[in-house]
């Protein structure tokens, strides 16, 4: 069984209400059975003022939500979804590589927990 991650789309921040309802919507849309949530632990594994923000949001979606949530370690994501961008893309304007380097860093998130978990299940 192969599964591949793939970008769905990049919320552009409003407010911590908003930016609920929006994956709230999302969810709903896409009957997601499982959010999984990049956590931004600091270079030593140890949770820093970002990651704690993040921890705090998820628990608090969570309780909007009807499915499991996860945290999961985004260590290197975007150095990752950069290299990967830069492999396959080329050149493209600034603006337009931070929506698609915050979507393919989203996707290698995703994928890392996937990749894990199918490979705990065999």
């Amino acid at each position: 069984l192969r599964v591949v991650a793939r970008p769905l789309t990049v919320l552009q921040h409003q407010s911590r209400i908003k930016d609920m309802q929006a994956i709230s919507e999302l969810v709903e849309k896409h009957e997601v059975s499982l959010l999984v949530c990049g956590y931004p632990l600091n270079s030593s594994g140890m949770e820093g003022q970002r990651a704690a923000w993040v921890r705090r949001f998820l628990e608090e979606l969570a309780g909007r939500l009807t499915i499991p949530t996860v945290l999961w370690d985004e260590t290197y994501s975007t150095k990752r979804a950069d290299s990967i961008l830069r492999q396959n893309r080329g050149r493209v304007s600034r603006s337009e590589r931070k929506t698609q380097i915050d979507a393919l860093a989203a996707a290698v998130i995703l994928q890392d927990y996937l990749d894990t978990h199918l490979q705990e299940e065999e």
